[in-house]
C-alpha cells in the first residue's frame, strides 16, 4: 500500500519509483549516508513529571489505525483525525472517520459532508484561511487494488466541503505540510505514470506546480514537516526503486530543494513521524523489514540521536503533529504487525504516555 502496510506490497506501486530520469538535482546515490562511526546521542533524564491524567468519562477514541491523516487546528485549539488503515477482516481497509482530540479527550464527529474513506492522505492547517485541508490519499479494500486520490477538502470545526480547483496533482500518495513564510500548502511526489518527482503549491483556491531547479529523487514513505525556526520544510527518507530505502534530508525555501549534508543522519527508513513545533522531532518508522523506536532531533543543519527516559514502543505509519508546545503520536502498525491506537506525547525532549 501506499505506505506498505507491512502484510504484504500491492501489486507492483514502487514500479512509478524507477531510479530513471529523476529531473534536475537527481542525486546518484541514496543520500546521506549513515556514518559509521558511532552516533551522537543524548540521554535525557526529565525531572518534568508527566500530566496528570484528564477524566473523558466514557468517551470512545479513534480503533487502532495506521496511515491516518492527524493535525492541529490552532483556530480552534484542537487536534484533528481522519482516516487511516483499520482491522477489515480478512485483512485491513481504509475508513473515513472524523475525530477530534481536545484537552486531552476524543470525540467521533459526524459532519454532514466527509471524504470517501482513505488513508495516507496530506492533512495541513492552513493558518491563512483558517481552515485543516486534506488532500489526496489511498483507498485500501482487502483483495483489490488501491484507489488513489486526488481531491482537496477543507474542514472548518464543523463541516468537510470539496474544493473544486480547476487542475489538481495527480501524485502516488504524495507528502506535504503547510510552508508558514509563504502561506501556502506544498505537496511533494510522484505521478503514477513515474518520474519524476513533481513539487505542487495550495493557495487557498489553485494549484500550482512549481518548478524548481532541483528536486529530491521520486519516492513514496517519505517523511515531511515545516521547520518553524528555519522557515523551510523539511523531507526525509522514504523508499524509490532504484535507489531502495533512503536516509537523505531535503528542505524546501519556497523556491527551490536542497540536499542538506548532515554529519549524522537516522539510519535509512520509510514512514517516520516527523512533526515541527519547538523542535523537528522524528521518530520510528522502519527499515526493509522491522519497526523502530528511535527518536531523533533536527537541528537546522545535522541530525542528533536523543534517548528519552521512555519512549513510545516501536511502529511505522503513526501519525503526528504539534500545537507548537508539545507533539503528539498517534497509533501506527507496531513491530507484531498490528495497528496501535495509543497517543503519546513529546516535550521537554522527552515522551509521555498520554491520558
Amino acid at each position: 500500500m501506499g505506505r506498505r502496510i507491512w502484510t504484504g506490497r500491492l501489486f507492483g506501486l514502487l514500479l512509478v519509483l524507477s531510479a530513471t530520469t529523476v529531473g534536475c538535482g537527481r542525486v546518484s546515490e541514496p543520500g546521506a549516508s549513515v556514518s559509521s562511526s558511532p552516533t551522537p546521542t543524548t540521554t535525557i533524564s526529565s525531572t518534568t513529571p508527566s500530566p496528570s491524567p484528564t477524566t473523558c468519562g466514557s468517551s470512545a477514541s479513534p480503533t487502532s489505525r495506521l496511515g491516518a491523516s492527524f493535525i492541529y487546528d490552532s483556530k480552534r485549539a484542537n487536534f484533528v483525525l481522519f482516516g487511516g488503515d483499520v482491522v477489515k477482516p480478512p485483512s485491513m481497509g481504509s475508513t473515513g472517520d472524523t475525530w477530534v482530540l481536545s484537552q486531552g479527550c476524543w470525540t467521533q464527529v459526524t459532519p454532514q459532508h466527509a471524504p470517501t474513506a482513505r488513508s495516507n492522505a496530506v492533512i495541513a492547517f492552513d493558518a491563512v484561511h483558517n481552515v485543516v485541508v486534506l488532500f489526496g490519499g489511498e483507498e485500501d479494500v482487502a483483495g483489490t487494488s488501491p484507489i488513489f486520490k486526488n481531491e482537496t477538502w477543507t474542514w472548518d470545526g464543523s463541516d468537510w466541503s470539496e474544493s473544486q480547483p480547476t487542475t489538481s496533482p495527480n501524485l502516488v500518495v504524495p507528502v506535504g505540510a503547510f510552508d508558514s513564510a509563504r502561506g501556502q500548502l506544498v505537496v511533494f511526489g510522484t505521478p503514477p505514470t513515474g518520474p519524476p518527482a513533481q513539487t505542487w503549491a495550495w493557495n487557498g483556491s489553485a494549484w500550482s506546480l512549481l518548478h524548481p531547479q532541483s528536486s529530491p529523487p521520486a519516492r513514496t514513505d517519505a517523511s515531511i514537516v515545516y521547520d518553524a525556526t528555519s522557515q523551510k520544510l523539511v523531507l526525509f527518507g522514504g523508499y524509490n526503486s532504484g535507489l531502495g530505502t533512503l536516509s537523505d534530508t531535503w528542505t524546501w525555501d519556497g523556491a527551490n530543494w536542497t540536499a542538506e549534508k548532515p554529519a549524522t543522519s537516522p539510519p535509512a527508513r520509510t514512514d517516520a513521524a516527523l512533526c515541527g513545533g519547538t523542535a523537528v522531532i522524528l521518530f520510528g518508522g522502519s527499515g526493509p523489514s522491522t519497526a523502530a523506536s528511535d527518536t531523533w532531533m533536527w537541528n537546522g543543519n545535522n541530525w542528533s540521536q536523543i534517548v528519552p527516559t521512555s519512549s513510545p514502543p516501536a511502529r511505522r505509519n503513526a501519525s503526528c503533529s504539534s500545537d507548537g508546545t508539545k507533539a503528539l503520536l498517534f497509533g501506527g502498525q507496531g513491530s507484531d504487525g498490528n495497528p496501535l491506537n495509543d497517543v503519546w506525547s513529546f516535550s521537554n525532549v522527552t515522551w509521555n504516555k498520554a491520558a
